[in-house]
């Protein structure tokens, strides 16, 4: 049962930063170090080169949300008060 919910929580994660290009992790008992190697990786990617960014297919996700709701839209806007 374990090893199913740590791929739902996987595929969950993928989903949700492949839709918003980002998560917050809250009330959850992950280990410190999980969410520091989370973070790390964060700050690599967004030290990319923009061509190399574009490239490898990382913006996608933002361009289909601005692309369907307008830049700033009020859903955009609520999520990150939220």
């Amino acid at each position: 049962m374990r090893r199913r919910e740590g791929a739902d929580g996987v595929r969950s994660c993928h989903g949700v930063s492949s839709h918003w290009g980002f998560f917050q992790v809250t009330g959850h008992s992950l280990r410190r170090a999980l969410l520091e190697e989370m973070h790390w990786e964060q700050a690599r990617l967004l030290r990319l080169p923009f061509n190399a960014k574009k490239k490898a297919g990382l913006l996608s996700a933002a361009r289909a949300i601005r692309r369907r709701r307008g830049s700033g839209s009020s859903r955009v806007r609520m999520h990150y008060m939220s």
